[in-house]
This record gives C-alpha cells, sequence and structure tokens, in this order.
C-alpha cells in the first residue's frame, strides 16, 4: 500500500534542494496509481512556483474533481484564473466561496478583482470595503484590495493599503513593489525611491522590484541610477520588454539615441501597443527602398504621430513611394507631408505595399542620433482652405494673439497615463498670472471637458472649440497666432512642425523627448521649454513665463506699430469669461 506520508517527505526534500522537477516528477508517478487530492494540489503549488499557471489549473480542477468541497483549492483556482485573464469563471467561484463563508475577506478581495477585470467597478469596491472590514489587520487582504483600489483609480486608499499591508508584514516583498508604483504614479518621487530600494532588498532576485525602483529613480530624474537598474531586471527577466523600454526611455532622455533604439522596440511587444499589423508584408529592415512603395504606419498619441511624420520626407528621399496610415483626426493635415504619396485610415485594409514600418521605428532604421536630427520646419501646413475659413472665422485682431493649452487627456488604456497626465496638467485658475498680463488677447486650443473651466476663469478668452473638428482645424488656427503656451499635448507638436513659437509647460518627470536640462529642442527650434524644478510646483515655470510673456509682447507690439490697427468694425473673436 502507498504511504502518502512518504511519498510527501520526498517530494518535500527535493523542493528544499531545489529539485522541483524532480519533486513535480515524485508527485507525477504517485498520481498514477492512487488520485490523492493531496497529491494533486503539491503538484497545482510546484507548478505556480515554476511558473506554469496552466498545467496549476488542470491539477486543481483534479483536486475539486475529487473532492468538490476543498474550498482552499477552489480559492486557488479562482487566483489563477484571475491571473490567466478568465475573470467570469473566475468570479463564479468565488462568489461561491463567499457564500459559503461570507466572513471569508480573501474571498471577497479576490472576487472584487474578478469585478474589476469584468468591468464591474461599484461592485468592486463594495466588495474591497467588506474585505477591509473583516480583516483590517490581514496584511494579505489590504495588499490584494490595495491592487484592486488602484486599478479602480482610489490611489490614495490603494496606497494606504498597501503601506498598511507592508507595516503588517515588512518583509513582504511584493506590497514593497506596489507600493512603489503607486508612490510614483502620485509624484512622490523620493519616497517611491526609498520603498523601491527596500523591494529590490526583499525581492534581489526579482526583475519586478527593479523595474518599479527604476521608474522611481528616472521619474527623479536619477537617469543613470536608473539605467543600472533597468539594466538589473533585464538580466532577471531577458524577455520581458517593460524594463526594456524604461532604459530606452533614460537613454533617450539622457540624449543617447543610438544606445536607445535597439531597446525602444521592445514596445511592440507591451500589452498596450495596439497598433495595426500589416498582413502579408515584410518589415523594412533597413535597406534599399528604390523604386519601392512602403507603408509607415503612425503609432501612440497623436503628439507621437505629429512629432515623427517628419521622417516620411526621410524615407521618400531614400528612392521611396510612401504610403502613410494615420488616424482620422490627422489624415487631412498630414495629407501636407512632403514626400506621401497617399494617406490611409489606421485600421481597416491597407493597399498592396512592397514593405512596411512602424513610424517610430524609422529613426532606428536611419540610424538617427542627437546631433543628426532635422528640423526643416514647417514641416506640416494646414490646407488652404481650412486657412481661408479660419481667416474669415477670427477676422482681424488688435493685439498679440497667444493659444492656450492647459490639460491633456487620458489614454484610458495606457497603465499610469492617468496619472501622468495629472502631473502634466494644470487647472485654468493656475493661469490666472499669465491671463493677467495685458495687451494680449488669448485664445484657448483647449479641446475636452476642461473647456467648462472658461467660463468661470473670470478673464476674457476666445473658445472656438466648437469649429474645431479635426487637427486640420486646429493647424489653421495656430497658425493664425503668434505663440502658443501649452503643457505638453500633441498641440505642442503640432505648433513646432509648424514652425510656431511654442512655450512648453513641462512636468518635472519630463518627457523624454525634450531632454534633460535642456531649454531648446532639436526636435522644434521654435519651441522653448518651461520646467518644473520640484514635483507638482507649477509656480517657478509660471512666473518664468509671465516674465518671458511681458518682454514678448513689447517686442511684438513694437514691430507691429502701425500694422494692425483694428478698427470697430474689424470682427471680434468670440469671447467666453
Amino acid at each position: 500500500m502507498m504511504n502518502l506520508d512518504e511519498i510527501i517527505r520526498k517530494a518535500q526534500e527535493a523542493e528544499r534542494f531545489g529539485q522541483y522537477a524532480d519533486a513535480v516528477q515524485i508527485y507525477f508517478d504517485a498520481t498514477s496509481k492512487v488520485r490523492s487530492p493531496v497529491l494533486f494540489y503539491n503538484l497545482c503549488l510546484l507548478e505556480i512556483r515554476l511558473g506554469n499557471l496552466e498545467g496549476a489549473v488542470q491539477y486543481c480542477r483534479e483536486v475539486i474533481s475529487i473532492a468538490p468541497h476543498a474550498l482552499e483549492a477552489r480559492q486557488t483556482l479562482a487566483s489563477l484564473l484571475l491571473d490567466l485573464g478568465q475573470p467570469v469563471e473566475a468570479g463564479e467561484y468565488l462568489a461561491a466561496l463567499v457564500s459559503i463563508n461570507p466572513l471569508n475577506a480573501i474571498a471577497r478581495s479576490d472576487l472584487a478583482l474578478a469585478f474589476v477585470r469584468q468591468k464591474r467597478g461599484n461592485d468592486a469596491y463594495a466588495q474591497v470595503r467588506m474585505a477591509l472590514s473583516l480583516a483590517s489587520q490581514s496584511a494579505l487582504v489590504n495588499k490584494k484590495c490595495s491592487r484592486v483600489l488602484n486599478e479602480l483609480n482610489y490611489l490614495a486608499e490603494a496606497i494606504e493599503a498597501a503601506q498598511k499591508a507592508l507595516l503588517l508584514a515588512p518583509s513582504d516583498g511584493w506590497a514593497a513593489v506596489y507600493l512603489c508604483a503607486m508612490l510614483e504614479e502620485t509624484g512622490a518621487f523620493d519616497e517611491a525611491i526609498e520603498i523601491g530600494h527596500l523591494g529590490t532588498q526583499l525581492m534581489p532576485d526579482h526583475f519586478a522590484g527593479w523595474l518599479n525602483f527604476g521608474r522611481a529613480l528616472a521619474s527623479a530624474r536619477h537617469f543613470e541610477r536608473a539605467i543600472d537598474a533597468f539594466s538589473r531586471a533585464i538580466e532577471l527577466a531577458p524577455n520581458e520588454p517593460q524594463p526594456r523600454v524604461g532604459r530606452a526611455l533614460a537613454l533617450l532622455t539622457l540624449g543617447n539615441l543610438a544606445a536607445a533604439w535597439p531597446d525602444y522596440e521592445w514596445r511592440r511587444r507591451l500589452a498596450t501597443f495596439r497598433e495595426p499589423l500589416p498582413v502579408g508584408v515584410c518589415e523594412w529592415d533597413g535597406g534599399s527602398l528604390k523604386g519601392k512603395t512602403i507603408l509607415l504606419v503612425t503609432e501612440q498619441g497623436f503628439g507621437d504621430a505629429i512629432q515623427f511624420v517628419r521622417y516620411v520626407t526621410r524615407v521618400a528621399e531614400l528612392g521611396a513611394h510612401v504610403v502613410l496610415a494615420c488616424p482620422d483626426e490627422l489624415s487631412s493635415l498630414f495629407s501636407s507631408v512632403h514626400g506621401v504619396s497617399r494617406v490611409v485610415p489606421h485600421h481597416g485594409a491597407f493597399p498592396r505595399v512592397d514593405t512596411f514600418a512602424y513610424l517610430m521605428s524609422v529613426p532606428r532604421l536611419v540610424g538617427e542620433r542627437l546631433e543628426t536630427i532635422q528640423a526643416p520646419v514647417p514641416y506640416l501646413v494646414a490646407s488652404s482652405d481650412r486657412r481661408g475659413a479660419w481667416s474669415g472665422r477670427l477676422g482681424r485682431w488688435r493685439r498679440p494673439r497667444v493659444g492656450l493649452v492647459w490639460a491633456g487627456s487620458q489614454r484610458a488604456h495606457v497603465p499610469g497615463h492617468r496619472a501622468v497626465d495629472q502631473r502634466r496638467s494644470l487647472r485654468l485658475r493656475e493661469l490666472q498670472p499669465v491671463l493677467a498680463v495685458a495687451g494680449i488677447d488669448f485664445v484657448s486650443l483647449q479641446m475636452g471637458p476642461q473647456v467648462g473651466e472658461i467660463s468661470g476663469c473670470g478673464q476674457e478668452i476666445a473658445d472656438y472649440s466648437t469649429y474645431i473638428h479635426d487637427f486640420n482645424d486646429t493647424a489653421a488656427l495656430v497658425s493664425s497666432l503668434d505663440l502658443v503656451i501649452s503643457v505638453d499635448t500633441a498641440v505642442v507638436h503640432l505648433a513646432g512642425a509648424l514652425g510656431k513659437s511654442v512655450w512648453i509647460l513641462s512636468r518635472f518627470d519630463s518627457c523624454w523627448r525634450w531632454f534633460a536640462s535642456r531649454d531648446d529642442s532639436p526636435w522644434y527650434p521654435t519651441a522653448r521649454v518651461f520646467r518644473q524644478n520640484a514635483p507638482g510646483d507649477w509656480r517657478e515655470p509660471l512666473t518664468q513665463v509671465v516674465n518671458a510673456l511681458g518682454a514678448w509682447r513689447d517686442t511684438i507690439s513694437s514691430q507691429r506699430t502701425g500694422t494692425m490697427c483694428a478698427t470697430s468694425s474689424d470682427n471680434v473673436p468670440p469671447v467666453i469669461g
């Protein structure tokens, strides 16, 4: 008769020496002779340790088929299903567990995560609150609930729960890793670095701790240390794209473009990379394009597309016929790019071509370096019919005209972008010192719900948002202005590409494309960067803008004396405020 205790002892001894494959074999051989739930469950746990979640699910199902009331196995199976992206089935198991035992706080916290994955936010939040009320002193429950609260955008509550989890279990490396990421998201970079360092000490051999530590260091402008942390994460997990992209962004910020481009290609392995992939055509490898037709595909945000569409001309100069795929909002404007043969929709059936490339891969393929960046602005021009329409709409103006953008837009599918948008954006009331500069007509270039802030700001700001249908309209409006002042949004790139003077209000953890410690831009010769010197503190850059704006106004006004004298019959822009 088989002695289960002896089998388990042998398998556990193999585990202690790190001989996990041997332990699996011991258990597996035993299950061919006896279908014991204990053996199958131990196999499940081993497969989890080895990272084989599908195998773990299989063994967990065997346990439940033998012992239907094995609640621990049901809870383990539910957690595995969540990790494998099967929240509906996971939720069914967890709801049954909660029904059996309403005091099961761990099941409730997992059920909350299942609800999040099913986009049932209110149900998820209710389960979190119940779980925390049942087990407020459980490190595991606090950690699990922190994860759910973060996904529900209750960031302050998520941080509080993670802090409590780490307080209750100071050696829990995952609690430190999660907390580091959330602190970095809120802009508490120094604190994130401290917790991130702790995470690497608690889990020195797991890439996630080094990844989040690197992100915190990069956000705090410690780029060399960040590169070291990302490199360590890459050593531990060479097939993971996040640390590669993190290192690329740090290298790009330092201006080391040649070293950055190979790592930057890993962005295409991120789950957030959703750009279309042409079927049945090989990707361009940098070879000869003479006489060939190439499809260039824009990617990521509108600003990325506007910045990198300059490379259409570079590719056309290599002898290629260029077909450009881009979002509908950009298609009319991008038809003005020199060298483009045809603009096609970003999604849908692409025309027959010889090869293709993603637009942000072209700099690597042409060997772009900091010193070789070409900025032949303007490389975008609003169409003549739009310029004519906007000229009639605007009429003549009395004073220098300044366009304003004070807030960005969120890309909900990009993790962390919500917090980045909050850090780069202002409320319109924070621009009061700028709006108080006399002798200037201000024009809103803002889109989205933030336009509603104009009505309560107490200043005259022209708003034409209802007339803007795409970026060709925005380009025509920007072309009629003298200066654009904007937070880091697509309008910055649009103004720069049009050759318009643009002042960029840049957050402390600035985007890589503005590089480190520069107030100019090799991408846009007409750009000037005003940076935060402390996270979240706009006072100094706004003071600098106010001082510069007064001097700029005086220069523009003196240049135009006698040339812009409007009469009472001139058109006046619509004003709200």
